[in-house]
């Protein structure tokens, strides 16, 4: 029999939980958000009168209450030349996010706007690795190359602007682009600026944003500030400062100078709040300097005194939890799956500690609805997260909103495409920051957060795309395995012998042994980016143990789904649900879990409730799955694949070490395609669909099937990519919205 909650639909709370995780006697009411209700500041565009950018004055324009746009001529001086006719220009404003839904930036002279160019993903991958860097000369030969006539793209805090060999870019050429300003949530102001999606507020020079209360006495406001934007010359080390001014009425408590960035880091201060100040008078906070889009990210009111994260002034707390993402990440990179003991020891070592569940599955195997529904605890299907352009519902209950209404500082740092707020996974986070520069700097991000402490028990993300194509192989790493890892010098080397290899496989033709050849070159490449992730994951491990958190800290180490190799005819991954796509690490380490294997088969949809269980806090209602800390009894585990790939998807159930994968599109009667024994057959090499084999699928199991298959939230948000993020998604090897 299945487990009686299993019968019902999940019935969706109308209002958070707000629960206390923070010890009986932690005060009350002490940690006061400061950005309530709040949209920009700005009453009226004619506020911005008078900003001028490169000698020129900005133009600007407001929408329905939530849109501004600004318009400016840009001087002939502003464009350094590139060579081939290309030129770059500043954005005046840097590389701020174009808010969804509004127009793309565009260039025109006057009513006629300049083509848009469209970079391959190579081409936009390389541009975003470089950041504010120079385009290497390779590049710009590329580019001149690739592109279509003439035209104009945006790319980071620069306008890419193509022309005829030979001629210069005329004066008067008209930079019009959207500006990313406040959104109310749950009677929150949040803000998406510089990559950063947090409470806050966004403004401009000249115009003092109100912070609300400014009540002292043993109190501390915390909060960053972000100046963006680039002024013409930049380029030539011309950089310029923005003063960022904190009062309580005519009286000064922080005067600061930042550098104006097109690509800014946030800037965090803390100021203790005299105890004489007037609680009736509101802070303020104010910007002088050249134009630019000036933003105060999470300003809150905090006690003075927190103590440790272990030993908090008010005695006992809730403990801290991170969740560690290795994208893509195959358990059997892993010695505790079979692997390679050499791939990764670093992890191994972690992993001995650790509880660790042998045969968890994805709830899907590919990125964007494998997050979505384990942030949920909610099937994609129930979610409606089943396509490259969906988008997780604000109705959706994610573990970042529960932990946030029990009392949690709730942060991210994510490597972006969709692990981005552009997809709804900063739902629930106060802090969630997205880039693309690799683990190092994922890293060195999350340590930061981790430092960020204001008094509240922490839950922190931390995701990587570094064992996600394309595949690329440290040098540290190819010293260190290459006798038993021959690696190609880079995937763009072996890919093209695998198309061959790849449609005999799907025709069921055996591969030969230089077929066999080419697979495992292909792989090697994959293996080692596992092994460098195990460098950086040590890199982790150390900044953990140098903070102390494993005496009080939990850590949970996942990945969303793994890679195929051709075990079934496939690679890469969202295009089946075999073992090699759906199963994946999931480990728990901290005080009082003792390290041991767990044999069940158990799914990262049971990720949300087991975390509840972990810190101490109830679950939400809506969310399916099981508390794996509670050792409840076993349950069926879904695996989808979503995507149709070569013109069908499908689906898995495995309950009581069977497997059955289904057709999704199958009406009436499920007959499964394939049938396997899990628990004697791991690999997936025999097939038990044949008559008299299978076992049946029962009156109890095919009811939770179409309970899963369900759909419980409408859509809220139609997604519209901007050129860099489908770019993005093409480089990981998605298609993007076209």
């Amino acid at each position: 029999m299945l487990p009686r909650f299993f019968h019902r639909i999940p019935l969706l709370a109308s209002v958070g939980l707000v629960l206390c995780a923070c010890g009986d006697d932690a005060p009350s009411g002490t940690w006061t958000l400061l950005s309530q209700g709040h949209e920009v500041g700005l009453p009226a565009s004619e506020d911005l009168d008078g900003l001028a950018w490169a000698g020129n004055e900005v133009e600007w324009e407001r929408g329905d209450g939530s849109t501004l746009r600004l318009a400016v001529q840009l001087p002939a001086s502003a464009w350094m030349p590139l060579g081939h006719g290309l030129f770059w220009a500043s954005r005046p404003l840097g590389a701020q996010s174009t808010p969804g839904g509004a127009e793309p930036a565009s260039l025109s002279k006057g009513d006629f706007e300049l083509p848009r160019l469209r970079l391959d993903p190579g081409h936009q991958r390389r541009l975003d690795e470089l950041g504010e860097a120079a385009v290497p000369s390779d590049l710009r030969s590329l580019l001149a190359k690739a592109r279509d006539g003439a035209g104009a793209c945006m790319v980071g805090s620069r306008v890419l602007l193509a022309i005829p060999e030979g001629q210069v870019p005329p004066d008067g050429l008209r930079l019009e682009e959207p500006v990313p300003l406040a959104w109310e949530s749950d009677g929150r102001s949040r803000i998406r600026v510089g990559g950063v999606t947090a409470d806050g507020m966004t403004f401009f020079p000249g115009t003092p944003v109100p912070l609300g209360a400014s009540a002292g006495g043993d109190r501390v406001l915390r909060f960053s500030t972000v100046a963006m934007g680039r002024g013409v010359g930049e380029e030539n080390g011309n950089a310029a400062e923005v003063q960022f001014i904190l009062r309580s009425g005519s009286r000064e408590l922080l005067s600061v100078r930042q550098p104006l960035a097109a690509l800014p880091a946030p800037v965090q201060h803390r100021v203790e709040l005299p105890a004489d100040l007037d609680s009736n008078t509101p802070l303020t906070l104010e910007a002088r300097g050249p134009l630019c889009l000036a933003a105060v990210l999470a300003p809150r009111l905090t006690p003075a005194a927190i103590g440790q994260p272990a030993a908090r002034a008010w005695g006992s707390a809730s403990p801290d939890l991170v969740l560690f993402i290795a994208d893509t990440f195959r358990a059997d990179n892993m010695a505790a799956w079979g692997g390679d003991p050499s791939l990764t020891p670093n992890l191994n070592r972690y992993a001995d500690g650790c509880r660790r569940y042998l045969q968890a599955q994805s709830p899907a195997t590919w990125t964007l609805p494998a997050h979505a529904a384990f942030f949920s605890a909610l099937y994609p299907p129930q979610l409606g997260v089943l396509t490259e352009t969906d988008v997780l519902p604000s109705a959706a209950w994610t573990l970042a909103e529960h932990l946030r209404a029990a009392g949690y500082r709730t942060a991210a740092v994510t490597e972006g495409a969709y692990l981005s707020a552009s997809f709804g996974m900063a739902q629930g986070f106060e802090w969630f920051e997205e880039h693309t520069l690799g683990l190092a700097h994922t890293l060195e991000r999350a340590e930061d957060l981790l430092d960020r402490d204001d008094g509240r028990p922490l839950f922190l993300l931390v995701h990587t795309y570094a064992v996600h194509a394309p595949y690329d192989v440290s040098a540290a790493t190819r010293a260190r395995l290459s006798e038993d890892y021959p690696f190609a010098e880079n995937q763009d080397a072996v890919i093209p012998g695998l198309v061959s290899v790849t449609q005999d496989m799907q025709r069921g033709v055996p591969t030969h042994e230089s077929g066999a050849h080419k697979v495992k070159a292909f792989e090697d490449l994959y293996r080692g980016g596992a092994a460098d992730l195990d460098l950086g994951f040590q890199r982790w491990l150390d900044a953990l143990d140098e903070r102390g958190y494993p005496d009080h800290g939990l850590h949970v180490f996942i990945s969303d789904h793994g890679e195929a190799f051709g075990e079934h005819g496939s690679f890469g991954h969202g295009s089946a649900v075999w073992q090699e796509q759906s199963q994946v690490p999931f480990l728990v380490h901290g005080p009082g879990i003792a390290p041991e294997s767990i044999s069940d088969h158990v799914s990262l949809i049971d990720l949300p409730r087991t975390a509840a269980g972990l810190v101490g806090v109830a679950p939400h209602p809506s969310w399916m799955g099981r508390d794996l800390g509670g050792r409840s009894e076993a349950a069926p585990v879904f695996t989808f694949q979503t995507r149709k790939v070569g013109g069908f998807n499908d689906w898995a159930v495995t309950h009581g070490g069977v497997k059955w994968i289904l057709p999704t599109e199958q009406e009436g009667e499920q007959v499964a395609s394939w049938v396997y024994d899990l628990d004697t057959d791991g690999g997936e090499t025999r097939d038990l669909s044949g008559p008299g084999n299978a076992p049946s699928l029962s009156a109890d199991l095919l009811d939770l099937m179409a309970t899963v298959r369900q759909r419980l939230l409408d859509a809220d948000t139609v997604l519209q990519l901007s050129a860099e993020e489908r770019a993005r998604l093409k480089a990981l090897g998605y298609a993007g919205e076209d």
